[in-house]
This record gives C-alpha cells, structure tokens and sequence, in this order.
C-alpha cells in the first residue's frame, strides 16, 4: 500500500475478517506520542478500535478500501 494520508472516512478491513469494514472516525496523537486511529465498524457503529497508525499500515494486517470518488487513494 502505499503511503496515503489518513483522514476520517477512510476504510480498511482486517486481513483475519476481511468481511468487516472499518472506517476512520479520527486520527490524533496518544498521550505516549503514538499517532493513533479510531475505527468503527460500518455494519455496527458500536463497534469501535483503536490502532497505531504504523499497524494500520501493516499489509499483513489491514487492507484499505479504495473510495471510488478519490482515484488516487489505490
């Protein structure tokens, strides 16, 4: 993947339950410096993470969702 500014509505999905969409909610620095994502679930809105930004950029780990209307986010 390349190196894409996160930014709220972003998707992803985990590469162990690629049926599940997450979607950016925020991105903000943790009080530990870490730069941080919120995700929520798009089925469930409950549902919410939060990941290191470094780990949501893990191929192994998560895949992004390309958003139709934004081309240059593949």
């Amino acid at each position: 993947m390349a190196k894409i500014t996160l930014s709220a509505g972003q998707r992803f999905f985990a590469r162990d339950m690629p049926r599940a969409i997450w979607e950016i909610t925020k991105v903000y620095e943790g009080t530990d410096g870490v730069p941080y994502v919120q995700l929520r679930n798009v089925e469930d809105p409950s549902r919410l993470k939060t990941v290191s930004v470094s780990a949501l950029r893990q191929r192994s780990l998560w895949g992004f969702v390309p958003d139709p209307k934004r081309p240059d986010e593949d």
